[in-house]
Formats: structure tokens, C-alpha cells, sequence
């Protein structure tokens, strides 16, 4: 008999951002022009840059992301999640160098705001108010991670959060770069972390309290740009569990799309909220498995690059 089909690959499919990409120079533009038309080339990357990764969610912010979900009864509706952003830290490429940009004196970021223990403002003022900056101490970072350049973790309600994009573009304020870095700028390690809440189904559901999980993702924004990444790497989840292979291969790594000249990141790992039933967690078609596995790979990432993720202890605590 055919395995059930699984509502929370499809809510992994369906929340992978595809981003469009362009070739880039690996060369600084401030050294191409030292480069021999006889004896020298200029090699060139396919990657994006995070503003073409805020691009791409422009829409699921502004609308949601609709996910196919069968019910227990066989009839399919259209659960829509609308995405936050809950963490991101920016490391720079090791061959990198900070000297190259123009960087603002507020350049290295910490962000912190509001407990969830708090009730939702009543106010219409945003969450910058309440952001702390630091520089931070380049010379502290992990020598495999790269330099960290940027952090910023979510401390609000979700109810008095900016969606995905907004976010990005209040924080941009302050740090220009979050749009213009370049993917092969950023050391592997670089990652951010999206809460996904849902907003309404079609056809609405009268047990909407059926209907109410929520999701935490993780996704990296290069691996194969650089060619001294594999020791980063190893930062990975050490979860030996071959399931999750299996089930959700692109996981470890940004991968190639089937659209031409984009690229996928998958989600490396999830954390759950609300998600016990067997809507999104069906023993019969390897969901335990995969949310476990994707789990372990989300903890243990944190682990490795000692992050502190407000959301992450949320989920796994209620």
C-alpha cells in the first residue's frame, strides 16, 4: 500500500523560496581592472543577492503562501501562513574582506526587542523602538564561521510583528547591506530562521482550532558558492538518521531549481507549534521521523554557531 500523502512536505516545498540569480564576478570590483586581457580571466558565480531573496517573499508576505493540505476525511483546502522574520546572522566569506565595502559605522548589529510574556501593543508603533545595537568583536568570531558582520533575533509577540519583508527593510535602515551583500560575499554559515503563522484557509474551516499550527524554519543562504566551504559545513546537523535524507534530500545544502538561472533553499531544519495532530504529523507517512530529524538539525545548527534563538525555545516549550 502506497504511503499517505504527507502535508508537511508539501508545507516544505511549498515554503522554499526560489530565488532568481544573476552571474557574478568572484573578482572585487575594485581589482578587476589589474586583470591581464592575455594572461588573466575573470571567473564568474551564479548567485543572488539578499535583495533578490527579499524580492522573492515579497508576495507570501504581503499574501501569504498557500499550502495544499488533505484532510483526514480526503478532502483537500488551501491553509495560507503568512512569514516573519524570526532570526538571521550574516557571517562574511572568509576570502571576503570588510575593507572592500562601504560599511556604516553601524555595520555590526545585534537586535533584540519585546518577551512574548508581554500583551500584544495596543499601539501602532514598530518594533524599531525597542531594537539594541553593538558593534560586535570581529575578532571573537569562530574562524570556520567567517566574521560576523549581523544578527538579529525576534524577542515580540507575534501578534505585533512586521510580515517577512517589511522587517527586512526597517533593519535595512540601519544596515544597508542586508540588501545589497552578494550570496558569495557570506561565509556558509550565514542563515536565517522564518516563523510561519497561519491567516485562513479556502474553503474556511468552522474547527479552525484544528487548523492553527504553526512553523519555524531554517534555511542557509550558500553552500556552493565557495570553495573553501567544505569545512563549514561540517557546522551541519550530526544527526545520523538517514530519513531525513530520504524524505526531504535538498535539505543540507541551497540547491538548483528546476526554473532556469534560480535557485531553491530548502529548509534545513523545523521546529513545530500546535502541529501534534495528524494533520501535519501522520505516523503512517514518515512525518514523526522527518519533524524529529529536521528538529535535531535545528538544535544542533544553533549549538554550533551559539545562537540563542528566542523562537526556537518558544516553539519546542509550548
Amino acid at each position: 500500500m502506497a504511503a499517505k500523502r504527507s502535508n508537511l512536505k508539501c508545507f516544505l516545498d511549498s515554503v522554499t523560496p526560489v530565488v532568481d540569480s544573476h552571474l557574478f564576478s568572484e573578482m572585487p570590483s575594485n581589482k578587476r581592472s589589474s586583470i591581464c586581457n592575455h594572461c588573466g580571466e575573470e571567473n564568474f558565480v551564479e548567485c543572488f543577492t539578499l535583495s533578490d531573496l527579499w524580492e522573492s517573499l515579497c508576495e507570501w508576505s504581503a499574501y501569504g503562501v498557500g499550502v495544499n493540505i488533505v484532510l483526514p476525511n480526503g478532502e483537500s483546502i488551501v491553509q495560507y501562513f503568512v512569514p516573519y522574520l524570526s532570526a538571521i546572522q550574516l557571517y562574511t566569506n572568509k576570502k571576503f574582506m570588510a575593507t572592500s565595502r562601504n560599511l556604516g559605522s553601524n555595520n555590526e548589529m545585534c537586535g533584540c526587542g519585546k518577551d512574548y510574556d508581554k500583551e500584544p501593543s495596543q499601539s501602532s508603533s514598530t518594533f524599531s523602538m525597542d531594537l539594541i545595537f553593538r558593534k560586535m568583536d570581529l575578532g571573537d568570531a569562530k574562524k570556520d564561521l567567517g566574521c560576523k558582520h549581523f544578527e538579529y533575533f525576534e524577542m515580540s509577540s507575534p501578534y505585533t510583528r512586521m510580515p517577512l519583508v517589511d522587517k527586512v527593510q526597517e533593519l535595512a535602515q540601519d544596515f544597508p547591506d542586508l540588501n545589497s551583500f552578494k550570496i558569495m560575499e557570506l561565509s556558509p554559515a550565514s542563515w536565517m530562521s522564518i516563523s510561519w503563522y497561519p491567516i485562513y484557509t479556502i474553503p474556511a474551516q468552522l474547527d479552525y482550532e484544528n487548523y492553527d499550527a504553526c512553523f519555524l524554519t531554517y534555511h542557509r543562504f550558500s553552500s556552493s558558492f565557495q570553495n573553501d566551504s567544505d569545512e563549514t559545513l561540517n557546522l551541519m546537523s550530526k544527526c545520523s538518521n538517514s530519513t531525513i535524507k530520504e524524505s526531504f534530500p535538498s535539505q543540507n545544502k541551497v540547491g538548483k531549481s528546476d526554473k532556469n538561472m534560480a535557485i531553491s533553499l530548502a529548509p534545513f531544519g523545523l521546529a513545530t507549534l500546535k502541529a501534534n495532530g495528524a494533520l501535519w504529523n501522520n505516523p503512517e507517512n514518515g512525518d514523526s521521523t522527518l519533524a524529529a530529524s529536521l528538529l535535531c538539525a535545528a538544535r544542533s545548527w544553533l549549538h554550533q554557531v551559539q545562537a540563542q534563538h528566542h523562537d526556537f525555545d518558544f516553539f519546542i516549550n509550548n
